[in-house]
């Protein structure tokens, strides 16, 4: 009997969700497209996640719950490409969920522009206001080369670096050996070696998923690791490209996005400070002073932080100044990669 190929792999990662599981399980089993596998992977849950991936397993048989011991979101995703049959993947977080049409647009979307790649945007929804809102999606509807995308990341023009609004062809991680890294921030890593590799990519402006925000996102409280982390991915971008021979046209605005965007990280972590405003004003005011004197990062960090009249945009602040200190040694013209580690000496400036 000949084995039947899926059309797509969808590879969810589950750690002890057990509140969320049902909502993004029934949008799975909402999904109009056909011939689709789902692989779940649960990694070392403790609580009924387990149970509950199991039950959904008996009612969908063409799903895979593969059981690991706890090694982290990106162990769990490579276990599940490991396991992926489908010509094309999909990831999906635990606590998200998608629109009944989001596997069939973005996969015949793929079959009729021939494309590794398949981009749409997204609802933006906060578990705690209970606020949506669709992303603001600036590249238009269309097909691109990898160059345009990638340039397109840099510039952040809502293709964003996040993995999970995107079908890719399953061949790109099995010949390119693209592998997730045990790190946070390790989707920046993933999806632009994904978009190197690929030949062409289709982007569709339907928002058709769903990323939920909750009080502790990821991004959501900021601390010395996930700062390492994220001047981590960025030292791996540059190296890549480096490698590629493809970082010089770039180098300009990756800087200055870069730098842009570890102020932005530094006002998301402001989640401790409720006023929506002073998050606000801390964000703009960081963003105003980089854009002005951008040739100087360290000394706006400390100018930024003559800003901060609140105890938590000075810690935000302080972490800014180490931040961009490290990024203008990670984009000076010297050898690559003696970037220095972030070390926090001072315990009464947690985040």
């Amino acid at each position: 009997m000949k084995t039947v190929v899926p059309n797509v792999s969808l590879i969810i990662p589950v750690y002890n969700v057990e509140q969320y599981l049902p909502k993004c399980l029934e949008s799975i089993a909402a999904q109009t497209l056909k011939g689709f596998e789902v692989i779940l992977v649960d990694d070392g849950s403790t609580d009924h996640s387990l149970e509950i991936l199991r039950g959904f397993a008996r009612r969908f048989p063409n799903t895979c719950v593969i059981h690991q011991e706890n090694g982290g979101v990106s162990k769990a995703r490579n276990a599940g490409i490991q396991a992926a049959r489908g010509e094309y993947i999909a990831f999906m977080d635990s606590d998200d969920y998608i629109a009944p049409l989001y596997l069939q647009r973005l996969y015949e979307s793929a079959k009729k522009y021939r494309a590794d790649m398949v981009c749409c945007s997204y609802y933006r929804y906060n578990a705690v206001t209970h606020e949506l809102r669709p992303a603001q999606f600036r590249k238009a509807p269309g097909i691109y080369t990898p160059k345009e995308m990638i340039r397109a990341l840099i510039l952040d023009m809502g293709i964003k670096g996040f993995i999970w609004n995107k079908l890719w062809r399953r061949t790109l991680f099995t010949e390119h050996h693209i592998t997730f890294p045990t790190m946070c921030f390790e989707d920046i890593s993933v999806c632009q070696r994904g978009f190197y590799f690929s030949n062409r990519i289709a982007v569709i402006g339907d928002p058709l998923y769903f990323y939920v925000q909750h009080k502790d996102s990821a991004i959501g409280a900021l601390n010395i690791k996930k700062l390492n982390d994220y001047l981590r991915a960025l030292a791996d971008l540059r190296g890549f490209l480096e490698l590629q021979r493809d970082f010089p046209p770039y180098r300009a605005v990756y800087r200055l996005h870069s730098l842009l965007d570890i102020s932005r990280l530094c006002a998301v972590s402001q989640m401790q400070v409720s006023q929506q405003r002073n998050r606000h004003i801390f964000s703009r005011t960081v963003q105003r002073d980089l854009i002005i004197g951008h040739a100087q990062p360290v000394g706006i960090g400390h100018a930024v932080q003559a800003h901060c009249t609140h105890q938590h945009q000075r810690n935000a602040a302080l972490y800014l100044t180490h931040a961009l200190h490290l990024l203008e040694i990670l984009f000076a013209d010297a050898p690559h990669g003696k970037q220095q580690p972030f070390h926090h000496q001072d315990s009464q400036h947690q985040i």
